[in-house]
């Protein structure tokens, strides 16, 4: 009886987590477009923002975010 208790405890958070993630990404997305939409009705001028938040950009190279292109990006042409 106890190991079936840990692989049903073991596979409801396997997929429960995943799931409160995306739940919780999405309603922090919906809050923030709202939020938006109301400001623009407002006619509240707002800064774009960008595309990738800080964490983001700090894990992607910094080849990704140079404005010069690169020696093989010249090649490549």
């Amino acid at each position: 009886m106890g190991g079936e208790l840990i692989g049903l405890v073991a596979v409801i958070l396997g997929m429960g987590v995943p799931l409160g993630a995306l739940y919780t990404y999405y309603r922090v997305r919906k809050l923030r477009s709202e939020e938006r939409l109301a400001a623009i009705a407002r006619g509240v001028d707002i800064p774009m923002e960008p595309e990738l938040n800080q964490a983001a950009r700090s894990a992607a190279p910094e080849s990704c975010w140079s404005a010069e292109p690169s020696a093989t990006s010249l090649l490549s042409d």
